[in-house]
This record gives structure tokens, sequence and C-alpha cells, in this order.
């Protein structure tokens, strides 16, 4: 049985170089042939980033179950609880989206560079100036219909609670009325434990290797109602603050709702 699962791990580790490579070499004909049209471009690698992970979903054995009402809008600011790096495969296998992301994810040797060739918007959240570019480039993206997602918490954790949301990048939405999709992943285990999160201080290399053994990953993402036009009437500050706080809540509801209760539209 031991040597089917490392089999199994051998295999899937070689997909995963063919598929990424032959994806990086795509992205990189891509940017070359709208080097003079950036925006058409930005749309055509995220509908391209979504086929990359619809490839890779399928590699781990990820099975989404999609639910809630993820066909309302089209594109718009998709936020997200954090529990595992395998998120961004579920939620970009579902809508072409540019994510934000941490800095030291660019540094990665080829995850770093499919990143970077798919638009990933880089923060460095100790500096000023990162977040100041970043919400730029959010508007960016967004003038181009294209959807940005994004974790709010700014770490992963176990998936039993959910961290306190930094409000900083709700400015974006909450200033130009941009449309708030909160959504609830959850990873769904017969046993109630939950080994595809990764937080704290786990390395990433051994638990990648324990998850390519799993033949099945059951994912459940519940698409909270749509959030349009928050606006307190206070200052911008704290509509970004109130935008950031509903959406959390939003979220932690979604969570709550068992796996059988849910629907879909």
């Amino acid at each position: 049985m031991r040597g089917i699962i490392f089999l199994l791990k051998i295999y899937k580790i070689l997909l995963l170089l063919i598929v990424n490579i032959f994806f990086l070499l795509l992205g990189i004909g891509i940017k070359l042939l709208f080097y003079r049209n950036p925006a058409v471009g930005t749309r055509i690698m995220a509908f391209c980033s979504m086929l990359w992970a619809i490839a890779l979903c399928r590699i781990f054995g990820i099975r989404l179950f999609i639910r809630g009402h993820y066909k309302e809008i089209q594109h718009c600011f998709i936020v997200s609880n954090h529990v595992s790096y395998l998120d961004i495969l579920a939620l970009a296998s579902v809508r072409p989206s540019v994510f934000i992301s941490k800095q030291e994810v660019k540094d990665w040797p080829l995850l770093g560079w499919l990143a970077q060739l798919g638009d990933t918007i880089f923060v460095n959240r100790n500096s000023k100036r990162s977040s100041l570019e970043a919400l730029h480039k959010i508007e960016e993206v967004i003038s181009c219909k294209v959807s940005i997602a994004i974790f709010p918490e700014g770490t992963t954790s176990d998936g039993s609670e959910i961290k306190e949301f930094r409000s900083s990048f709700f400015d974006v939405p909450a200033r130009l009325k941009i449309p708030v999709q909160p959504v609830s992943i959850k990873y769904l285990s017969s046993n109630g434990d939950n080994p595809v999160a990764w937080y704290g201080d786990m390395y990433l290399l051994p638990h990648l290797w324990r998850i390519l053994g799993m033949r099945h990953i059951d994912v459940s993402l519940y698409f909270n109602p749509v959030i349009k036009d928050v606006k307190t009437g206070f200052s911008r500050a704290q509509d970004r603050k109130t935008l950031s706080s509903i959406s959390h809540k939003s979220i932690k509801d979604g969570l709550s709702i068992p796996f059988h209760n849910l629907t879909g539209n």
C-alpha cells in the first residue's frame, strides 16, 4: 500500500511539473504578444490562470462543491477565509481572477514566476508605499473587468476560526463602490479533522508531500450574498472598516452552515 501511495505522489509531481512549465511558457508568450495592450493581456492571463487552477485541482484530486450566490456577479472583489495554499486553486478555478499575495511568494521557484505572469499583486505589509502601489494596481485590474481575490486575514489558520481582517484593502471597493463577494471555504472530512490546513510554523514541502498522497480533497465554496455600496456617511476609513466587518461576519456565517443545508442558485 505504501508503495502505491509513493508512486501516486511521484506521478502527481511529474504532472505538476509538466502543467506548470506549460503554463509558464504560455504566460510568457501571452505577455510578449500583448505587451502593447496590457488590459487585454490581463483578461487573457486571468482566464489562463483559471484553466491552470482547474488542471491543478484535477491533479490534486480537489472536488469542489460550489453553493450560494456565485452566479450573481461575474467580476467583483472576492474576499475569503484562508486555510491552505490550495484555497488559491479552489477560488481561481471558479472565476478568472487576479490575486493579492504577500511579497515572499514572488521569490518562490516556478510558482513565484507563474504568480508574476498571472499579474498577482504582491504586497509588503510592512511598507506603506507597497500597500499604496497595490491599491493602484487593484484599480487597474478592476477596470479590466477582472475580479480581484484576497485573503484579508493576511495569513492561514487551522480553519476552526477566522482571524481579524485587515481593512486597508477594502478601501478600493468602498471608494469605487465595487461589489464585494465574501466566500466561505471549508474542507470537508468525514472524521472532522483538517489534514489540508497549512498554518503556523508548518514547512511547505513536507505538508505538500503528505497531501499528494490523498486521493480526494473535498472543498466547499459557499458564495455568500454580494455586498454592494456600503456607505456609513462618516469617512472613507469608516466605510472600509464597516465593509471589512460585514464581510468577516458574512464569511463566518457561511462557515457555520452545515454542508447538507447549503443550497445553490
